[in-house]
C-alpha cells in the first residue's frame, strides 16, 4: 500500500504529504505535529488500542481531526462468529470485539470530540469516525 500510495503521490502535484510505516504505539513525531491523522481499519487489530489512540491524540495539534474507520463487530453474536470464521480462514484476526458504543466511548473517554460517525453496514460493521482533538 505505502509503495502504491508513493507512486500515484509522484504522479500527483502534491508536495506536503509524506507516507510513512511506524510503530503506533510510540510515534516518533513530535507533540501537536500534525492537522489530519488517519488509522484506517488498524485499532481493532491491537491488543492495547488505547495507547495509540492516545499517541494521535499526543501529535496532533489543537484542533486537529482524527479519522478512524474500525470494525465493529461486538454488535452481535452472529457479527462475532463471522468475524471468527473470517479469521481462522485468512489468519486476520479481530482482536477488539467491541460494539460501535463501545468504540465510541473509547473515543469520547480518551478525550476526542465526536464530529462525525457514519454505520456501514455490511457482512460487518465499520465504523467511520471523524473526531477533534
Amino acid at each position: 500500500m505505502l509503495r502504491i500510495a508513493n507512486e500515484k503521490l509522484k504522479k500527483s502535484e502534491i508536495k506536503n504529504i509524506d507516507f510513512q510505516i511506524q510503530d503506533s504505539y510510540k510515534l516518533s513525531f513530535d507533540d501537536n505535529s500534525f492537522d489530519i491523522v488517519i488509522a484506517s481499519n488498524l485499532l481493532h487489530l491491537l491488543y492495547e488500542p488505547e495507547k495509540p489512540v492516545k499517541e494521535i491524540k499526543r501529535v496532533l495539534k489543537e484542533n486537529g481531526i482524527f479519522i478512524v474507520p474500525t470494525l465493529c463487530v461486538g454488535e452481535n453474536a452472529k457479527s462475532k462468529m463471522i468475524a471468527k470464521i473470517i479469521g481462522f480462514i485468512s489468519g486476520f484476526n479481530v482482536v477488539n470485539k467491541w460494539s460501535y458504543n463501545d468504540f465510541m466511548t473509547i473515543l469520547t473517554n480518551s478525550g476526542f470530540i465526536i464530529q462525525k460517525s457514519i454505520k456501514i453496514k455490511g457482512k460487518l460493521l465499520t465504523a467511520y469516525v471523524v473526531v477533534k482533538k
